[in-house]
């Protein structure tokens, strides 16, 4: 699933992530339709977004690893998507639960080379 707030953000990842690397693509808008999606079905991967409106990437992380916690689940990979590139924010990003980041603006390598590392059983 990609959740992301921008129009913009969303095209490119309908982009890369579904048609351009192969891969089936959930988009939500905030952090409370992420965790929805995630309560309703089976996710290889996240990418999520760190700034979003009604609630961010951080809090819906942080929501989804207590869910996996509260049902003894395999922690699903959550990578973050996010303009800021500070070495704090990557420790914010971490401490969240979030597993990776990628910077924006994005490429279709960047996004095939966390599948490759999350996911390796999944051709690209």
């Amino acid at each position: 699933m990609f959740n992301e707030f921008s129009q913009a953000d969303n095209t490119t990842t309908r982009k890369y992530g579904g048609t351009g690397l192969g891969f089936d693509v959930d988009i939500a808008n905030n952090g409370n339709e992420a965790i929805e999606a995630v309560e309703k079905r089976p996710y290889d991967l996240i990418f999520m977004d760190c700034h979003m409106p009604i609630m961010d990437g951080y809090d819906a992380t942080k929501i989804i690893r207590q869910m996996e916690l509260e049902q003894s689940q395999t922690a699903l990979p959550i990578i973050a998507l996010t303009a800021n590139a500070t070495r704090e924010d990557r420790e914010v990003c971490k401490k969240a639960g979030m597993n990776y980041v990628v910077t924006k603006p994005y490429q279709a390598a960047d996004l095939a080379k966390c599948l490759q590392k999350f996911i390796p059983e999944k051709q690209i």
